[in-house]
């Protein structure tokens, strides 16, 4: 699958709450590459968030977190390129 926004291939997932836990529909996915946040659609594809979910995920801890660590890495990705 590809992220909707920045078209990068999604080739692994984890569950940030329950690592024993699998991918299903409507399961939030955040693409490390761009940060957009998504939902898994029942087809195996990304899909935007429904106005449901956008309000489910705003400030949620967890999704702050992945964020927060996400954009880190890539600052430090852009330091280390110069």
């Amino acid at each position: 699958m590809n992220c909707i926004s920045c078209g990068h291939a999604i080739e692994a997932h984890t569950s940030i709450k329950d690592s024993k836990q699998q991918p299903e529909a409507g399961c939030i996915c955040i693409c490390l590459y761009c940060g957009n946040i998504a939902a898994l659609a029942a087809d195996g594809t990304l899909r935007e968030l429904n106005t449901k979910e956008a309000h489910a995920v705003a400030g949620d801890p967890y999704i702050l977190a992945v964020q927060r660590a996400r954009a880190e890495v890539m600052k430090k990705r852009e330091d280390n390129a110069r």
